[in-house]
């Protein structure tokens, strides 16, 4: 078996240069470790703020992963790409250190805002728990605008969320330590009119639509 720390040496040799294959080429275990470090490697160090928690860095470079890896419909093709981030104040702060960047030829803007807005300019919508904001209320809508949503929990994809972050206790790490990955609901997928590369499927879980919202 191909060991972790050749995977992460290479991530450390090549930095930004290292290309999608590297990772969905690499043991199943450990794509989503390398999938994050790639991102990370675009944030940089300008994430080293101690109001921002090692979790809400990870989901950061996640988030900024799924816009490289997802194409949207014609009508979010836009000179500007949206991230919106409804309450988690933290990874708004992760993400605003992307800001001004580009992905997929478009410049990188961040909203932040404690509760939903009713706008539906983003690309990318992450909803937090704790933004108290009823998803319910509107992730149907965004659907059909063309949408991507990100919640937490996998609970969040099965009643019609696009994509849900998962987490799972790590083996032989100290208490509390957890591993951070996603499931990808892809019915969502097709009624908000995306396309999800297939070399995200392969780092996801991937479920079917629940009950309808």
């Amino acid at each position: 078996m191909i060991k972790a720390k050749k995977y992460l040496h290479i991530v450390i040799r090549v930095g930004q240069r290292l290309r999608h294959k590297a990772v969905v080429h690499a043991p199943a275990w450990i794509r989503p470790v390398l999938f994050s470090i790639t991102a990370c490697c675009v944030l940089g160090a300008s994430m080293g703020s101690s109001d921002i928690n090692r979790e809400h860095r990870v989901k950061a470079a996640f988030l900024y992963n799924f816009a490289k890896f997802i194409d949207w419909p014609d009508n979010k093709s836009d000179q500007v790409f949206q991230f919106c981030i409804i309450g988690e104040e933290s990874l708004g702060l992760a993400m605003e250190t992307v800001a001004g960047k580009t992905v997929r030829g478009q410049v990188i803007s961040v909203r932040r805002s404690p509760v939903y807005d009713q706008k539906s300019d983003c690309h990318l919508l992450f909803v937090s728990k704790s933004s108290g904001s009823s998803v319910k209320s509107f992730i149907d809508r965004l659907t059909r605008q063309g949408v991507v949503t990100v919640g937490e929990g996998e609970q969040f994809v099965r009643y019609g969320g696009m994509i849900g972050f998962t987490k799972k206790n790590k083996s032989n790490a100290e208490p509390g330590k957890v591993r951070v990955g996603f499931a990808i609901n892809v019915d969502t997928a097709r009624r908000a009119g995306v396309q999800v590369s297939s070399e995200l499927l392969k780092l996801a879980t991937v479920v079917e639509s629940g009950p309808k919202l």
